[in-house]
């Protein structure tokens, strides 16, 4: 059920939504690394784990309790406004957003190779967090996309993140139901770790922004996402 606080009028997600957008996060975290250890980016962002650090990351709860709603049913439709919102907190607080739109030559070229490699996972990975994305697309369609939906300066990053992405075997995300079956193959152990453990520290902290209580909570699918 979706909640609504007694100081709040908007809707909040509830702790199911909360918790399996929590596991998507960590899922697509985990994607942008493993592509990102086998392509050798030395990346010096310093918001990693990706999407999961520093200012509007998608687990800050000003930004999850909005991304969040896209599990309700017909979220989508019904909370846009809220969702992209968030969207919008998460690319303004981000430094591999705030790099990837900044056309200056300036920019270290890791960051625009790991900038590249996050926005060909969000076309490619097949989770419901990316609704507001559209749908899953083939590595034509990504290619077929690049631009007309890239700025001018991006171009050729996107080009690179699609040439030597789709020479890499694609890890199942659809087998990530757990936080412990985020693979170990692909990440080193400190980035597993530190993805895992930045998870388990968003949801202990909702529940003393916002008094959720999922640790407490028997329901089946949360049990379980929370292994």
């Amino acid at each position: 059920m979706h909640a609504v606080l007694p100081h709040q009028t908007e809707v909040l997600p509830g702790e199911r939504e909360l918790v399996k957008f929590d596991l998507e996060v960590a899922a697509h975290s985990f994607n942008v690394h493993y592509y990102k250890n086998i392509l050798k980016i030395d990346s010096k962002d310093p918001q990693l784990p990706h999407d999961m650090m520093g200012r509007g990351n998608k687990l800050a709860p000003e930004v999850i309790v909005k991304l969040a709603l896209q599990f309700l049913e017909n979220g989508d439709k019904l909370y846009q406004d809220e969702i992209m919102q968030g969207v919008k907190l998460h690319r303004q607080g981000q430094y591999h957003h705030i790099m990837w739109e900044n056309p200056s030559q300036n920019v270290p070229e890791d960051s625009r190779k790991l900038s590249s490699v996050d926005a060909v996972c969000s076309m490619i990975e097949p989770l419901e967090s990316r609704k507001y994305r559209g749908r899953v697309r083939s590595w034509e369609e990504v290619k077929g996309s690049i631009a007309a939906n890239s700025a001018f300066h991006q171009i050729p990053w996107m080009e690179y993140a699609w040439r030597e992405m789709r020479k890499i075997k694609q890890p199942n995300l659809k087998e990530i139901t757990c936080f412990s079956k985020i693979p170990k193959e692909g990440i080193d152990p400190e980035t597993r770790d530190a993805i895992i453990d930045r998870a388990h520290e968003a949801l202990h902290e909702l529940e003393r922004t916002h008094g959720y209580k999922f640790y407490k909570n028997s329901e089946s699918i949360i049990r379980e996402i929370l292994k």
